[in-house]
């Protein structure tokens, strides 16, 4: 009941201002990408919605098979400060050695040649953005993985977006980490982002955040004059309903 009476219209008319503003940017310099893992259902709730309307997407929608942190790798010798800085994050209260194994974690090749005892990886993760630029034998391990990342990602950037000159991502949201990490890195592209909702944290990219789009709402709390903010309280419930049970998609 809940899902078909309170969700249901709620996503039906988060489908249908996709569906307006896919169609304002839609021309031949725009790509589409759907980034994981919540772009797997919305691209699939998008479709259904088309399909009641006798409509289809075009070649120019893709997914985007990356997870934020598989951006930062994919980013880090175009951005590395940056890229280390959301890693840091991720890992912010977790020692260096839980960071190494993690970022390494489809790598046991990688893994199996480090020593990971030292004492200089119980630091915790925030020491990151310094530590990656040291001799310590994991950190440059870690920093060749990296490099080699970004060339297989400008790869796939290449091909998913072909000439175009401006990318749309369409995602559950909040403030476009991904969006800021792509924008960043490949300044002769333009990065829009449709999100079902727009909630900026204190550490946002404000030179994007005109460019970060709320479908739904453009908030930061819950205001009762405004019912859809009511979204900013229970944004995991669209989190689970919209991302598989599943590992991070490198």
């Amino acid at each position: 009941t809940i899902g078909f009476d309170v969700i249901g219209p709620v996503v039906h008319r988060w489908m249908l201002a996709l569906d307006q503003y896919i169609g304002y940017f839609d021309d031949e310099n725009t790509a589409f990408l759907y980034c994981t893992r919540a772009g797997l259902r919305i691209q699939e709730l998008y479709r259904v919605y088309l399909e009641g309307l006798g409509r289809r997407t075009q070649g120019n929608h893709q997914i985007l098979w990356a997870s934020r942190i598989a951006v930062c790798k994919g980013t880090f010798s175009r951005q590395r400060d940056r890229s280390s800085t959301v890693i840091a994050r991720e890992y912010w209260n977790s020692p260096l050695r839980e960071l190494t194994q993690g970022v390494l974690c489809n790598c046991p090749e990688i893994l199996q040649r480090l020593s990971l005892d030292g004492r200089d990886l119980d630091a915790h993760g925030f020491n990151f953005p310094g530590w990656i630029k040291s001799n310590n034998e994991a950190a440059v391990a870690l920093r060749d993985y990296l490099e080699r990342s970004s060339v297989a990602f400008d790869l796939m950037m290449s091909e998913l977006t072909q000439s175009r000159s401006r990318v749309v991502l369409i995602d559950s949201g909040w403030q476009g980490t991904m969006q800021s990490l792509l924008t960043h890195a490949y300044p002769e592209r333009e990065f829009f982002g449709l999100y079902l909702g727009r909630i900026l944290g204190g550490r946002h990219d404000e030179s994007i955040s005109d460019r970060v789009i709320g479908l739904l709402f453009q908030a930061e709390k819950y205001h009762p004059d405004n019912p859809e903010t009511a979204i900013t309280l229970h944004r995991h419930l669209f989190e689970s309903m919209l991302e598989p049970n599943t590992g991070s998609v490198e």
